[in-house]
């Protein structure tokens, strides 16, 4: 997980659920979605975090896996 601020909300892509165990468990492998969050791990990300830095109430960290 990527270094958050304190304008974020907490977020974990491995959170366990009650059904199913895992959000890696709903997707098969070579879905698109695991596909997005690989290029958007690979994302600069760094004039949005600037921006959020500004101020404001926390949201939800551009990464959040929803």
């Amino acid at each position: 997980m990527l270094a958050m601020g304190k304008s974020f909300l907490p977020d974990d892509v491995n959170q366990s659920l009650l059904f199913p165990p895992s959000l890696h468990d709903w997707l098969p492998e070579g879905h698109l979605a695991r596909f997005l969050v690989d290029v958007v791990s690979a994302l600069d990300l760094g004039a949005i975090y600037a921006w959020y830095a500004a101020g404001g109430a926390a949201g939800s960290q551009p990464t959040r896996r929803r």
